[in-house]
């Protein structure tokens, strides 16, 4: 009996403290993050734009666009305007990322053969429009048809981008 009361009043102990946890907050998710930032990974290397922007054209197109001081350069431009995930498919017209190095070399998520090669997602997760403030996050391959190389871009995050 008396290991029983022990047992309970241990696990009631556990319930408390697991109770007054704070909640985790993923700092690279872009909807609690209040600083104004554009980042990503280049095949595994970090890329911090220093320049950014975006706009919203027509209420029917969104670029944005993070250029480092290297002259590296990821933009995007997509058809719509809204909160939610864009595919930057292979085939499309409308809906394109971009990656420039600093030689000036583009490679684009519509060029190639097939999507092993190029294509992705751009999700915009908030537009304010009180403050014309844009965040969210990006992924894509980006391809470079000439000499058929491509650029892996990973990890991308952008907070509080004015437009």
């Amino acid at each position: 009996m008396r290991a029983l009361v022990i047992m309970i009043s241990s696990l009631l102990v556990l319930c408390i403290f697991n109770s007054c946890q704070k909640e985790f907050e993923d700092p690279n998710d872009p909807s609690v993050n209040t600083t104004v930032s554009f980042k990503a990974k280049i095949n595994g290397v970090q890329f911090i734009a220093d320049i950014h922007n975006a706009s919203i054209i027509n209420d029917s197109v969104i670029t944005l666009t993070g250029k480092s001081n290297d002259g590296q350069m990821i933009a995007f431009s997509v058809a719509d305007s809204g909160v939610h995930v864009y595919t930057l498919d292979i085939n499309s017209i409308t809906n394109v990322g971009l990656y420039v190095d600093a030689n000036s070399l583009a490679f684009t998520s519509v060029e190639g053969g097939s999507p092993a090669e190029s294509g992705g997602n751009l999700a915009i997760v908030s537009i304010d429009p009180v403050k014309k403030l844009m965040s969210g996050t990006f992924n894509f391959k980006a391809f470079r048809q000439l000499d058929g190389t491509q650029r892996i871009i990973t990890e991308g995050v952008f907070n509080n981008i004015s437009y």
